[in-house]
């Protein structure tokens, strides 16, 4: 993979030469299958991209008690 560079939350933009093609990941008893970027993220295991929570809207977001919620499958 040529070197992509990944625009993150606080603005700024960082190199990226790896790639995990579908990578398997559960939350809340859900698995998952995506595509994964890969570069250093400092004190975060992940970070959800825009396009995954576009593929997953309409959802809610509580900011303040670090949740969201959507519809998966009819649940």
């Amino acid at each position: 993979m040529s070197v992509t560079m990944v625009k993150v939350a606080n603005g700024s933009v960082v190199p990226c030469n790896q790639q995990l093609l579908k990578g398997l990941w559960s939350c809340a008893g859900h698995e998952f299958t995506s595509t994964f970027k890969v570069f250093p993220l400092g004190s975060y295991d992940g970070i959800l991209g825009l396009d995954w929570l576009a593929s997953h809207s309409p959802m809610q977001v509580d900011w303040a008690e670090h949740w969201l919620s959507f519809q998966l499958q009819g649940e």
